[in-house]
């Protein structure tokens, strides 16, 4: 169980150097960062280090989790949707993104709250 956790913290470690890189010269130019789908997998990997020995096991607890988890980030992400559905209608016009940025934050968003609700639950429960 401490293996999988310190191969994950080593993961989350070159993916956190691998989003700076990546991302640095984006943000330096005003730019949207084209790698920002790395910042979720960053996320990912932290959070497995943390709740891999949680999961590991295939009990009750485990399970209800995992369930609780993946549920409630159903909303998160319904809500979210709904959000982008307001911010980016053309009739309002708030904000200007290309699809294709939308669906990089959109996946980042989904993946990092998906893990950091494991986090939550795996605590809670």
């Amino acid at each position: 169980m401490k293996k999988q956790r310190i191969i994950y913290l080593f993961i989350g470690i070159l993916m956190l150097a691998n989003t700076i890189i990546f991302n640095i010269f984006y943000l330096e130019n005003r730019e949207f960062p084209e790698y920002i789908i790395l910042l979720g997998i960053t996320i990912m990997a932290f959070c497995l280090a943390y709740v891999s020995e949680h999961l590991i096991r295939k009990d009750e607890r485990s399970k209800k989790i995992r369930e609780r988890a993946i549920y409630i980030s159903f909303f998160w992400i319904l809500a979210a949707s709904l959000a982008v559905l307001v911010l980016i209608n053309p009739s309002v016009g708030m904000i200007k993104i290309s699809a294709y940025h939308l669906l990089l934050s959109f996946v980042t968003f989904s993946i990092s709250i998906v893990f950091i609700n494991y986090i939550y639950y795996s605590k809670k429960y």
